[in-house]
């Protein structure tokens, strides 16, 4: 099995400010804007609150509610309108999912989306982040693939219910790398009990969602457990062979991620604690 921390959402180029952690640990993931989309802020709910109203409430916003959204990730049933059969589903393409087929990604691993979060305060209906709160990279999501699609192999009557997703537009051109996971109905891990969706989004903040080192110099310096570090830079997280990366603390291990890359895959056959990690991780969604 592999992991892949994928990241999304607003970043410093799309969307240019940190997704909200709500007073009471809510979480609202806010996917990047994208033109000629046909999705709108205004379409799309964030624990029934419409995401139109969010972002037109947040400070420094490069959006309104009638921009075009890219609803990618798109992991939560009522986040939009569904047809029967919906299921979580990802696009990728282009050097990201070159990236992901040449690492091996396949059935039945696991993508663990993060993005950029940061704490806000809410003052009369409007948003304010919070000065003195860290910018964070924190886990929102999880994603575990039940099958892969090249589209421009699929049939007109292949995923009906999943038409609306951006990868899928028939206006968009042919292109051999744009592929879309689907995820399976439910978690399928060794030992693992209970029903879990096969995907969804975390949508209470909590530690060990966070990524982000405390008292560190930016979002971008992790804190990881100490199994994460590379037995040798051949095995390492993909994107982080260069050792001098990676500082072994105490009970943990430090990582300074890399800038470039979307995708960061982990092969669990060389990290063993991996799967007992990602149960804890799921199993407390």
């Amino acid at each position: 099995m592999r992991i892949v921390f994928s990241r999304k959402g607003f970043d410093s180029v799309y969307g240019r400010v940190p997704s909200p952690i709500f007073p009471g640990d809510r979480m609202c993931f806010l996917p990047i804007p994208s033109p000629n989309e046909r999705i709108k802020y205004s379409d799309v709910s964030c624990e029934g609150q419409n995401l139109g109203k969010i972002v037109e409430s947040l400070p420094q916003r490069r959006v309104c509610k009638e921009s075009s959204v890219h609803l990618d990730p798109d992991l939560d049933h009522d986040a939009y309108p569904r047809e029967a059969g919906w299921r979580g589903i990802f696009g990728q393409t282009g050097a990201a999912q070159s990236h992901l087929k040449n690492r091996g990604v396949t059935q039945e691993d696991i993508f663990l989306f993060f993005g950029w979060y940061k704490r806000v305060d809410v003052i009369g209906g409007r948003i304010s982040y919070v000065a003195e709160a860290p910018d964070l990279h924190v886990l929102f999501g999880w994603m575990q693939i039940g099958s892969i699609h090249r589209v421009d192999s699929l049939q007109p009557s292949a995923l009906r219910w999943a038409r609306y997703h951006s990868h899928l537009d028939p206006d968009r051109a042919p292109n051999p790398l744009n592929t879309v996971y689907v995820a399976r109905t439910e978690l399928a891990l060794p030992g693992m009990r209970g029903t879990v969706p096969g995907a969804g989004l975390f949508r209470t903040f909590r530690s060990n969602l966070c990524l982000t080192a405390p008292n560190a110099r930016g979002r971008s310096e992790w804190r990881l457990p100490k199994w994460f570090y590379p037995p040798c830079r051949e095995r390492a997280l993909s994107y982080h062979a260069d050792m001098r990366r990676w500082r072994r603390g105490t009970n943990s291990v430090y990582l300074k991620t890399v800038g470039r890359g979307q995708e960061f895959v982990l092969d669990c056959d060389s990290y063993p604690p991996a799967l007992d990690w990602l149960k804890e991780l799921l199993g407390g969604q």
